[in-house]
């Protein structure tokens, strides 16, 4: 009987070792970890005010706001105790310092929040399977992204429209195009608002 009770317990503190080296290594393989950089700058400001500007017109991500650039300012001062003021601007503006924003090119000193991608969108339902499909059509794009936007659709002849990024969704809605290609998450709640169809979309990472 004794032999049996050493048996048991030995198993049950190897199991434990086991699991506790799993946390372990998953913990330093995680993305989420803070790195020695990281670390240094909450430690150089967990007693000073942090001014981040946060992009303030951008759908989900940060609109009047709220939204989750917002979101997740708010989880970060409470978790690690610093004191954050953000300094909103509009996409029209130029952000300095440190900011929440969005680019269609990342540099190394950039850290990515999330990767959005393009979508087709007509008042409409059609069967579109692939960019040649959209060869003749008239499509609105913002001016800033048409180079950006036509780097992708190659196989495709396409005709594109330039608009102010403000008057794009409004060509739309108004029938001055029957098309326009946005970036998804950043017009989802006027995608949803106006019923409109996401016809095709195109992978831009």
């Amino acid at each position: 009987m004794k032999t049996n009770k050493k048996f048991w317990i030995i198993g049950a503190v190897v199991v434990v070792l086991l699991i506790l080296t799993a946390i372990i290594i998953n913990y330093v393989k995680s993305p989420t970890k803070l790195t020695i950089e990281e670390r240094n700058w909450i430690n150089d400001n967990s007693k000073n005010v942090a001014n981040i500007m946060v992009l303030n017109n951008d759908g989900v991500f940060g609109n009047a706001g709220t939204g989750v650039f917002y979101d997740f300012l708010n989880d970060f001062s409470k978790d690690y105790s610093i004191n954050i003021n953000p300094v909103t601007y509009n996409s029209n503006e130029e952000a300095s310092g440190l900011y929440l924003g969005k680019a269609n090119t990342v540099t190394n000193t950039d850290s990515v929040f999330y990767k959005d991608h393009y979508v087709l969108l007509s008042k409409e339902y059609e069967l579109v399977k692939n960019p040649s499909d959209l060869n003749g059509l008239i499509i609105g794009v913002s001016n800033a992204n048409i180079p950006y936007v036509s780097s992708y659709l190659t196989d495709a002849e396409i005709n594109y429209a330039a608009y102010d990024p403000n008057m794009l969704n409004e060509a739309l809605t108004s029938g001055a195009v029957s098309y326009i290609i946005v970036p998804l998450y950043e017009n989802i709640d006027f995608i949803l608002k106006n019923n409109l169809q996401v016809i095709l979309i195109i992978i831009i990472i």
